[in-house]
């Protein structure tokens, strides 16, 4: 099984080679959550609906024997300053309370890297 405390590299091959499902990764880290954010308070909002459907998509494909990407089933925590469609984004700031960005806009992040919602994710994730 897959702890929390795995690479990324290790679940994103377990989750590819079907050693692990996505779901059952996804689960482990919201019981992480759910565990130590009441203390830590690391998370402003936890989309667990969403990450379930996406667990489910990435799931789907694999047992489907498509390639769903090299990091496929890793979960993804975006700090709060990062706008993604419908989701409350405040930048922890009272005065952005609620807000909720009308689009997801591609990052371009470190060495050039686009930050997008995959393809196999709900349309309400997906820009354009």
């Amino acid at each position: 099984m897959t702890e929390p405390s795995s690479s990324a590299s290790d679940i994103a091959r377990n989750v590819g080679n079907g050693a692990v499902s996505a779901a059952d990764v996804l689960e482990r880290h919201l019981a992480a959550i759910d565990a130590g954010d009441a203390e830590i308070h690391a998370f402003n909002v936890v989309t667990v609906d969403v990450a379930r459907d996406q667990a489910a998509a990435v799931d789907a494909g694999v047992a489907a024997g498509r390639d769903m990407g090299r990091l496929a089933g890793v979960p993804v925590a975006l700090k709060d300053n990062m706008c993604t469609q419908g989701i409350p984004t405040t930048c922890s700031s009272k005065i952005l309370g609620g807000w909720k960005p009308p689009q997801s806009p591609a990052y371009k992040g470190a060495h050039g890297m686009r930050v997008e919602p995959p393809p196999w994710a709900p349309p309400s994730l997906r820009s354009g």
